[in-house]
């Protein structure tokens, strides 16, 4: 790699501190046949290297699409300088591709501020049992063992082991065996492995095998890639022991995933080191990948001093090079490993062109090995520090030393969990019905610190509030409300949807209004659990909500794909005015060109201002947001009717029965599709939707109908005559 005469003279040595980047694309296409590192990540993507003489043709007279600045960022951990380099697309003009990033950064570090890897020590492979490989790996596991001081300590007399382990010490090497922990008296200490499973066509514990596994063992020879290149690496490290998720828990029926399935977060947690085959989608994929090394190493540059850059040699580092390069493979993708990857005390994530290393003290890769420069390890250290918080936490219990999780210096618990909604929401799960136990691990360490119940995804405390939660980017999200996860969840819980979730914070001030159930108290889901360690399981009934409800028209914003709620009225007044409305999953095209009356209950309310005999009034300015069961009262307000604002949050409502109605009306459509397509409801060809059978599909629907027809049911023989039964919009 290296950089392109245009980037080098226009950016790095001209002084100037701003331009525009390539006037012409032919100037482009001559940038990636050097192989800029910079034009190669902008355009790369879109622009075929391979084909650049049949693209210049056609391409020649338009304008590029980026502009730069540079900026000196002060100085890095080592005193010395450095600068960030930003390329943002035009707004004006003719875009090169449409494609391209919108933004990039990158930093410019002076050499002797970073470490990198010396010249030829990294090999033509990430095989560590290559001739002169995995000398990185053991640096790595050296240094944590010895100098990291909050690793070590929370390394030390392991007070858990797995049920089951995969012993790979056999008198014949070329077989291993899954053992009983607590029949041989193992103590450890063992790796976990984390990886994508694709299709489940790859060995794993069940009745009919297990006198086999755990017996004479099988050979390696029967294993994936996935699984025999983690126990080259298990090997190489000198590991007896390794715990491999589909060989140490049977998951087949009558097997024990109920009860292992709910003890991740020790797992993890006890684990010598995690070996991640990141950049592998299925169980073939394996953690080994070829490179060329000089390909992968940082671009240097050698500045006379005669630009912005002191005289020396300076580092070119991609801003996103964690979360593009390790964050962005396919195995952080899958909701299981997000917890995985907070809770274990050491990682190596094999990648696609290097591995990564991670503790509770650096993060790194083999061409940064020493750990990632100051300017690039933000979002690292952030994880980097909550993961090594969470494992002191998990140990409290343990020792006589108690230490919180949330220290004198750190954000609150609440903003981590926030963020770890939305980092696991994000990712993808191959059976949604796993959406609620596999975050189970990280919500049971927020809840040993909050000290509150937990139910739904939700917190006991002020829920009012954490109602509000909304799906993020809902326009990419149309499949997110499943019938899989609707007959299983209530829809006030996030757990009911498939997508992004962004969570609504608990203000620390007090409301003027929140809605109360029909007691007047606090509104409160009911949870319940076997043991301290396993995820409390919710009672699925209505959330009994007494407040004031409000009607307004559902329409979609003339400038944008926004929604709205314009205000028809309130409690008989009538003050207009419209707000925005996050939804839960994108509206069937009808309904965005037929505005509707869409009734809301508002949640809580703040005074903004008052009117002039000081009472309060709901105004227009109440957010709604999403919505959950809700059995409501309406309830008019007295009082004068001068101007008070409010700021606040609330659901948008639809009556169950018309729910109800509208799901059965979609269950018969199936039930005739699975009649025209197949007489005998046999399993279609091609699978019909979204990755399941039109089979499933009615199945799931029926499910569904009958859960939410037993809701109703539930609210009638309450007290016969309650309010109406509401469920989210």
């Amino acid at each position: 790699m290296t950089l392109c005469k245009f980037c080098r003279e226009q950016i790095v040595e001209s002084g100037l501190s701003f331009g525009e980047h390539h006037t012409l694309v032919t100037s482009v296409l001559d940038a990636l046949r050097v192989k800029c590192v910079i034009c190669l990540d902008l355009y790369g993507s879109v622009v075929n290297s391979k084909n650049i003489s049949s693209n210049s043709h056609t391409l020649a007279s338009q304008q590029a699409n980026y502009t730069w600045r540079i900026r000196s960022t002060g100085r890095s951990r080592n005193l010395e300088s450095s600068f960030v380099v930003t390329f943002t697309a035009r707004l004006n003009g003719t875009r090169l591709l449409n494609s391209t990033p919108a933004t990039r950064k990158y930093h410019i570090i002076a050499v002797t501020g970073i470490h990198t890897a010396a010249k030829g020590i990294l090999t033509s492979s990430t095989d560590p049992s290559q001739l002169g490989g995995g000398l990185q790996i053991r640096d790595w596991l050296k240094d944590c063992n010895e100098a990291h001081l909050n690793c070590r300590r929370l390394s030390s007399d392991p007070t858990f082991v797995p049920k089951r382990l995969v012993d790979l010490e056999l008198e014949h090497l070329e077989s291993i065996r899954v053992v009983d922990t607590t029949e041989h008296g193992i103590k450890g200490p063992y790796l976990t492995l984390s990886h994508s499973w694709g299709p489940p066509t790859f060995l794993q514990l069940k009745r009919e095998n297990e006198s086999i596994l755990m017996g004479p063992g099988v050979r390696i020879t029967e294993l994936t890639p996935n699984f025999l290149q983690a126990i080259t690496v298990a090997r190489f490290l000198g590991m007896r022991y390794i715990w491999i998720d589909s060989l140490c828990i049977m998951a087949c029926s009558g097997g024990d995933f109920s009860t292992e399935g709910q003890l991740m977060h020790q797992i993890y947690r006890y684990s010598y080191c995690n070996i991640v085959a990141a950049d592998s989608e299925d169980s073939q994929g394996g953690l080994f990948r070829k490179r060329d090394p000089e390909s992968i190493m940082p671009v240097s540059i050698e500045a006379d001093g005669s630009g912005k850059l002191g005289r020396g040699t300076w580092m070119v580092l991609k801003d996103d090079l964690w979360n593009k390069d390790l964050l962005a493979t396919k195995i952080y993708t899958r909701g299981w490993v997000f917890q995985e990857r907070m809770l274990a005390p050491r990682i190596l994530h094999f990648a696609g062109s290097q591995i990564f290393w991670d503790c509770s003290t650096i993060s790194a890769c083999e061409v940064l090995p020493k750990g990632l420069p100051h300017a690039i390890d933000a979002g690292a250290s952030i994880d980097r520090h909550w993961r090594g918080r969470m494992q002191i936490a998990s140990t409290a219990a343990q020792s006589k030393y108690q230490q919180p999780l949330v220290g004198a210096y750190d954000d609150s618990i609440e903003s981590f969990w926030s963020s770890a909604l939305l980092n696991y929401t994000s990712c993808n799960l191959t059976d949604q019905g796993d959406k609620s136990v596999a975050i189970w691990s990280i919500a049971k360490l927020v809840r040993d610190v909050l000290d509150e119940k937990y139910g739904g995804g939700l917190w006991e405390h002020r829920l009012e509030e954490q109602l509000a939660w909304h799906v993020r980017d809902v326009a990419r999200n149309h499949m997110s409300r499943l019938p899989e996860l609707q007959h299983l969840h209530p829809s006030w819980s996030w757990v009911s949807l498939k997508g992004p979730i962004i969570a609504h914070g608990r203000l620390p001030k007090a409301r003027e209004y929140v809605v109360t159930d029909h007691d007047g108290k606090a509104i409160a889901f009911k949870s319940h659990f076997e043991d301290n360690d396993k995820e409390p399981v919710l009672e699925r009934v209505p959330l009994p909500m007494l407040g004031y409800v409000a009607q307004g028209t559902l329409a979609t914003k003339a400038e944008s794909q926004a929604f709205a709620v314009e205000l028809s009225g309130l409690d008989q007044q009538k003050p207009g005015g419209s707000f925005d409305v996050f939804l839960d999953e994108a509206l069937p095209p009808t309904s965005k060109k037929d505005p509707t009356s869409q009734p809301f209950i508002i949640l809580a309310s703040s005074v903004t201002s008052a009117n002039e005999s000081g009472h309060y009034r709901p105004s227009q300015r109440m957010t709604p947001r999403l919505s959950g069961y809700a059995a409501t009262r309406p309830t008019a307000l007295g009082g004068p009717t001068a101007p008070t604002t409010y700021s606040g949050i609330a659901l948008l409502l639809v009556p169950m029965s018309a729910y109800i109605a509208r799901q059965k009306s979609t269950f018969k459509e199936l039930l005739q599709e699975v009649v025209r397509r197949s007489p005998e409801q046999s399993w279609p060809d091609p699978p019909y939707g979204k990755g399941k059978s039109l089979v499933d599909q009615t199945r799931d629907m029926q499910k569904l109908v009958t859960t939410l027809g037993g809701a109703l049911n539930y609210v009638k023989g309450k007290d016969g005559t309650s309010g109406q039964l509401y469920r989210r919009c």
